[in-house]
This record gives structure tokens, sequence and C-alpha cells, in this order.
């Protein structure tokens, strides 16, 4: 069951590697419980939502995903079994730094290479000129562009 996910785990693996994230790092912060390697239903939909993810799953997709990496019917995800599940379709020692050269070519593309093009349109990404941009508006932005 858990190979009709695939497409949702690669968006899970390359949304926490943009991030620079750890995956079991990045789920267990979202549990209620510190120390537990759970999560909730409620926690992994705002994992999700902090990813900028769940807006892309129906609630039947998200709940037919919870029920895929919760066998058991426990109500609980263990973080280890989706690190496991994410690691083993994507996660290679030179997946990360591959996936990360695919984005920035992605980023190039998406912007035909045009370094003023590219600067013009992050700056109306930072309205107000502090240097930051909103990592969920610069990959909506990149999407936007991305052919």
């Amino acid at each position: 069951m858990l190979q009709s996910f695939t497409k949702d785990f690669e968006e899970i693996f390359k949304a926490i590697a943009v991030r620079g994230g750890d995956i079991s790092s990045w789920f267990s912060s979202y549990s209620q419980q510190p120390g537990k390697m759970s999560l909730s239903r409620r926690e992994l939909s705002a994992a999700l939502q902090s990813l900028g993810l769940s807006r892309n799953l129906s609630e039947i997709d998200f709940d037919n995903l919870f029920a895929a990496l919760d066998p058991h019917r426990t109500g609980l995800l263990d973080i280890r079994v989706l690190e496991d599940t994410l690691k083993k379709q994507f996660g290679a020692p030179n997946s990360v730094s591959t996936l990360q050269d695919d984005i920035l070519e992605r980023i190039i593309r998406a912007f035909n290479g045009d370094d003023v093009f590219i600067v013009r349109e992050l700056s109306k990404l930072d309205p107000l000129g502090r240097g930051l941009i909103d990592g969920s508006k610069f990959i909506d932005a990149i999407r936007s562009h991305c052919p």
C-alpha cells in the first residue's frame, strides 16, 4: 500500500531536504510528547502543513497515507517508520546533494538563467528589503516559474 504514496513521499523528502532538515528531527519537533518518536494524525497534519504539502492531499488521501504508515491502527505514526520509508526510496547518501543540484538547476531554468530577472523576482518576495524570503513563498515562486 505504501507504494501508492511514492509521489507524496518524494514531496515530503524534497521539502525537508530543501530546508536542510533531518527527517526524524523535523517530524519529532511536531510531537506533543517530547522524546516520543510518534505523531498523532493531527501532529502529522501540522508537520505537512509546515512543509506546504497538506494542500496537495485530499482528506481521503491523507487518511489513507496515515493508515498506510500506521498498519497496527494505534492512532500514532512511528516516526522511524516514516523515516525508513523515505530513506529507502530517496535517502541514498548522494540523493540529497543530487536533489539540491536538481533544485538549483530548476531555479536557473525557471528564471531563464537571467541573474537580473532572478534578483528582481526574488526581491518581490521580500517587500521589506530585509534579505529574507519565506521558504514556502520561495518554493511557490519556483513552482510558478518552472516549466
